[in-house]
Parts: C-alpha cells; sequence; structure tokens
C-alpha cells in the first residue's frame, strides 16, 4: 500500500488518530474482501448447482424417453388414434398399426393424383382424393383418419400439474418415427428372371438369410398357378428363374414363356402375367415383390387401416381417374388371395365388378357378396389378419380376350408407404422443433412383417 506525504505528516502529528483511520481502512478492506469472497462463492456454488440441476434435468429426461419408448413398442392401444402403441402379442410391433400411423400422420407420398369418381366408394374411403404410388396401388387418407395429439400426451403423461399450473401432459412433446431396418429390389425381366437385392435401409449394405420365394401366374380363365421355393442370398442377392413348371389351382402343371406368346390353351395365346414374390423369412425380416403385368388398369386396390385391422377395397378402373391407360368397359372378374410367411390362401373367388357408368352405376359391398348380378363398383375385405403381408388379385381376361392381370397391394409397409413420424409439437402449431430440453432413445424392434428402427425424441419445457 503507498500512503502520501499528508497522510505520512498526520500519521506523525496524531499518532492515535493515525491508528484509527488505519483501522478504518483496514476494516473497509476487509469486508470489501469478505463480500467478493462470498459473492464469489456463492456465484461458483450457484453456478455448479445449476449445472448439477441442468445435468440431474437430463439425466431423468432419458429415463422418461427410454420409458416412454419401452411403453409405444410394448402397449397394443385400444384407440391408437388416441393412444400411442405399436404392441402385438409376443414382444412384436403391429404392422397393421405401423400402416395405420403412417397414414394418419398425413405425410402425402410421390405419385399420380387421382380422384375417386364414385360417390359409393369415396363415401367409403371417407375421401375422394387419392395418389397412384405403386403399379395399380391408391394410397388414400381418410379424412377422419387424424392423431388427436392431446389426447396421445395425456394418456403418456397424465393430467397431474406439478407446479400447480402446467399438467405434466403440457410439458411434454414427443417425436416418434419408425422406418424399415432393410429394403429390398427384385426386377423381373421378359426374359424369364427375378433378381433379390436386400440391403440396409441406411448405408445400403447388403443382407443375407433364408428366403422364401413364391412365383405366380394367372391363366386366361382366372385360375392360379403357382411355385414355391427356399433358397438363401449370398452378398445379399438371389437370382430365380420364373421359367419353372407351376402347379394350377385345378391341378394342371403349365411352364410361362417367357417370349410373351404363353402357352396355348385350344387354339388361343395367353398373354402372360407372372409375378414373384421373395419373403425374408429370418430377422431382419422383409418382402419384395414384382410382375411382367403391364396391361390394363382393370381393376385399383389400397388399404384402409382402421381401429380394428386392415380394409382392403378393390375397386373397378372407371370409379377412378388416374389419367392412367384406358379403364376397362367390361366386368371385370377375379380372385383374391393372402401372402404370408411363404404361402397364400384364398379369400374371395369369382368377384365381379361392373362399370361404374351412368346415374345408376353399382354400390360397394364385401367381396364375396359381389357375383355378376350383384352390381358392385368396388369391394372391400376387411378382418385381415395380422400374419398378411400382400394382397393378391388374380384378374381373368375379359370376355373374348386373352391378357389376364396381375395387381398386388401391400398389407405392410412398403416404400413409398413406410416411414411412420408422429410430431405432437403440431399442436402447438409449431413449424420447426422447439428449442428446449430433449432426449432420445432408440430400439430395433422386429414385426410379423418387417423389422423397424424405432427413434423417440422427448422434449420437456423448462
Amino acid at each position: 500500500m503507498l500512503l502520501g506525504a499528508s497522510t505520512i505528516k498526520y500519521l506523525f502529528s496524531d499518532p492515535i488518530g493515525a491508528m484509527r483511520g488505519l483501522e478504518s481502512i483496514e476494516l473497509v478492506l476487509a469486508i470489501v474482501l469478505m463480500l467478493a469472497f462470498v459473492g464469489g462463492t456463492y456465484y461458483v456454488f450457484y453456478w455448479a448447482s445449476g449445472f448439477a440441476g441442468q445435468q440431474q434435468m437430463q439425466a431423468d429426461l432419458s429415463a422418461a424417453a427410454q420409458s416412454v419408448l419401452d411403453r409405444v413398442i410394448h402397449h397394443r392401444p385400444y384407440n391408437p388414434l388416441k393412444e400411442l402403441g405399436l404392441g402385438l402379442e409376443g414382444g412384436l410391433i403391429d404392422d397393421r398399426v405401423v400402416v395405420l400411423y403412417t397414414l394418419a400422420t398425413g405425410s402425402q407420398p410421390p405419385g399420380q393424383s387421382c380422384t375417386i369418381v364414385s360417390g359409393a366408394l369415396a363415401n367409403a374411403v371417407d375421401t375422394s382424393q387419392a395418389t397412384l404410388v405403386g403399379r395399380m396401388w391408391l394410397y388414400a387418407r381418410p379424412q377422419r383418419l387424424s392423431l388427436d395429439y392431446d389426447a396421445i400426451m395425456r394418456s403418456l403423461f397424465g393430467s397431474v400439474a406439478p407446479d400447480g399450473v402446467t399438467p405434466l401432459y403440457k410439458a411434454y412433446d414427443l417425436w416418434l418415427v419408425v422406418t424399415p431396418l432393410i429394403s429390398a429390389t427384385c426386377p423381373i425381366d421378359e426374359y424369364g428372371w427375378s433378381e433379390l437385392r436386400i440391403f440396409t435401409t441406411y448405408g445400403g449394405r447388403p443382407v443375407d438369410g433364408r428366403i422364401a420365394y413364391m412365383i405366380l401366374y394367372v391363366r386366361p380363365d382366372g385360375v392360379l398357378c403357382a411355385k414355391s421355393g427356399l433358397q438363401s442370398t449370398l452378398n445379399g442377392r438371389l437370382v430365380v428363374p420364373w421359367t419353372q413348371p407351376l402347379v394350377c389351382d385345378d391341378g394342371s402343371t403349365v411352364v410361362p414363356d417367357p417370349t410373351g406368346t404363353g402357352h396355348l390353351i385350344g387354339d388361343k395365346p395367353d398373354m402372360y402375367a407372372v409375378a414373384v414374390i421373395f419373403e425374408k423369412l429370418d430377422q431382419p425380416s422383409t418382402v419384395c415383390y414384382n410382375t411382367t403385368a403391364r396391361g390394363g388398369p382393370h381393376v385399383y386396390g389400397l388399404v384402409l387401416p382402421t381401429e380394428y385391422g386392415l380394409t382392403l377395397y378393390v375397386a373397378h378402373s372407371t370409379t377412378v381417374s388416374c389419367g392412367y391407360g384406358k379403364p376397362s368397359a367390361l366386368d371385370v372378374s377375379f380372385t383374391i388371395d393372402l401372402y404370408g410367411g411363404g404361402s397364400r390362401y384364398r379369400v374371395a373367388s369369382n368377384v365381379v365388378l361392373n362399370p361404374d357408368v351412368g346415374p345408376h352405376s353399382g354400390g360397394v359391398d364385401r367381396c364375396s357378396a359381389c357375383t355378376s348380378s350383384a352390381g358392385c363398383v368396388a369391394c372391400y375385405v376387411d378382418g385381415i389378419p395380422p400374419a398378411a403381408k400382400l394382397a393378391i388379385i388374380s384378374v381373368q381376361a375379359p370376355a373374348g380376350g386373352v391378357n389376364t392381370d396381375f395387381v398386388i397391394i401391400p398389407l405392410m409397409p412398403l416404400p413409398p408407404l413406410a416411414r411412420v413420424d408422429v410430431r405432437t409439437w403440431l399442436r402447438w402449431d409449431y413449424s420447426q422443433i422447439p428449442e428446449v430440453y430433449s432426449a432420445v432413445a432408440t430400439r430395433v424392434v422386429d414385426g410379423s412383417a418387417s423389422s423397424y428402427n424405432v427413434t423417440l425424441i422427448l422434449f420437456r419445457r423448462p
């Protein structure tokens, strides 16, 4: 400490007063230093406690995210539009609920825009708009199919308000994304071959496993012929010839002809329609299919999920306008088989749909009730079991014709309808991810038809 001359003179002239002055200065300095120490210590402890509090909140949020993900995976909801749950017996994910959430989140897949021109069909599926996402495969989102985000969060967190102000279901939000773990392609050529390739959805690495395959062929008279086999992939690849002897439902045998003239029935050449289905049996599982059929359209197919399962609709081509081909002006006759686990079984035979023309066009009924005299323009099959992966619609050649057709409709999540994207923060009209605390939980889970990567991000407002 440096003292000026006047201060030194004062100290020597009045030593007692000088000592008191020094004591006062030292006291002030001591108080200042003490206050600085206390303030610094308080700041350090406050920062440390705040940091520890943030760490504890993050740990609690991470545990909550894991808990919510466990519930979503294993819970079997009574009403999946108000309760978030994917569970099925045996610890599997219910592929049908995945389909429902894929449609209910409202994501619009790429494809040709279509209009359902039949009033009866539009009423049945609760919309007049559709998208052609595959060969004769329509995507339609009913107006009534929407998620209740408030009810979903209330079912997960309840309405208790720990602070007496904000209920927990309003303090949390989540982002659930479900995507297939593996993907597959299976092009089919006109020279008698079909090639399967299986790879991881992210990264594109080859995946091997046991493959059940089925070759399908429909004769002009509507009789379905098939052959099943079991092989394994090598480096994610399997090539299968479809020019093999197939056994028909009536007991006869036929070999599809890759030249395009088919085989002879009497003196009429059969324009072939061949389909090949591949199914990976071990986990992670998936399904792939393709067909040589290029004609039509004869019928369109679409799947609508409900709280009680999937419903398949098959509609005469005149009921939908897609700007694709020329609709058939004749009655269309077909059968419907469901495929799963390397086998198929018939759910409807000799179904007949009439053209949707004139003011007195027909209605929509169960496919089993639609005969030549029933006057149906569309029909449906409900009560589809979880094990069913594809619907196979075998279209008989129209009267006087030879062109048969295959329409295969997925009953499981397949591209471009394969991603679940539930964002409950949309209830607050947020356009972006909310800037709040968050934690991530992820899991790989098998379904009866496919395997999925399930990721959940849980958000918590401070």
